[in-house]
C-alpha cells in the first residue's frame, strides 16, 4: 500500500460549500481511477496547537506504485488539483510513502500499529536522553557520538542475516 498525504491551508475566503465541493470531487476519483484502496478527508482538529495554519488535510490509500501513478496521470486528478490550488488553498503539503510495516499490515489496524510504533519511539526518547547526557558527562562528546556511531551499526548488522528484511518486496499480499 502507499499512502498520499496532503495537507492544506485553505484562505480565509473560501467557503465550506466550496471546501466540501473539492473534497467531494476528489472522493469522485475513487469511482474512476483503479487502484485507490480509500479517500479520507478531514478538517484539524487537534487542540496541540502544531497545524502550522494547515486547515484540511486528505489522504488517498493505493494498492501500488501503479494505481499513484495512474492517479497522478489522470486528467480527473488534475482538475480537483486546479480547484485547490487556484485559488481555493493558500498552501500545502505533500507526503507519499510507503513502508514495509504499513504495505504487510491488515488496513484496520494501520492506525494502531502505527500509533504503538510512534508511543515506542517518543517513550524511549527521554531514557535515550539521559543515557547520551550521562555518557557526555563522563567521556565527552566525541567519544559518546562515536559509541552512539557504533552502536548503531551494530544493531543494524543484527538484522542483516534475517531474511524477511533482506527479501522483502514492495509487493505484499
Amino acid at each position: 500500500m502507499i499512502r498520499h498525504i496532503v495537507l492544506v491551508r485553505f484562505s480565509a475566503e473560501t467557503s465550506q460549500t466550496r471546501i466540501d465541493e473539492i473534497f467531494a470531487s476528489l472522493h469522485a476519483l475513487k469511482q474512476v481511477i483503479p487502484g485507490i484502496v480509500s479517500i479520507s478527508v478531514g478538517r484539524n482538529v487537534s487542540p496541540e496547537g502544531l497545524a502550522r495554519g494547515y486547515t484540511h488535510a486528505f489522504t488517498v490509500d493505493f494498492t501500488d506504485v501503479v494505481a499513484r501513478d495512474r492517479y497522478l496521470a489522470d486528467p480527473d486528478h488534475g482538475k480537483v488539483g486546479a480547484a485547490l490550488v487556484a485559488g481555493a488553498a493558500q498552501s500545502m503539503t505533500l507526503v507519499t510513502y510507503i513502508t514495509l510495516r504499513t504495505a504487510y499490515s491488515p488496513d484496520e489496524f494501520l492506525g494502531r500499529i502505527g500509533s504503538t510504533a510512534r508511543t515506542i519511539s517518543i517513550g524511549l526518547q527521554p531514557i535515550g536522553l539521559l543515557i547520551g547526557g550521562a555518557l557526555i558527562d563522563r567521556i565527552g562528546g566525541s567519544t559518546t557520538m562515536a559509541l552512539m556511531g557504533i552502536t548503531i551499526a551494530l544493531v543494524s548488522l543484527a538484522f542483516v542475516p534475517v531474511r524477511a528484511i533482506r527479501t522483502a518486496t514492495l509487493h505484499p499480499r
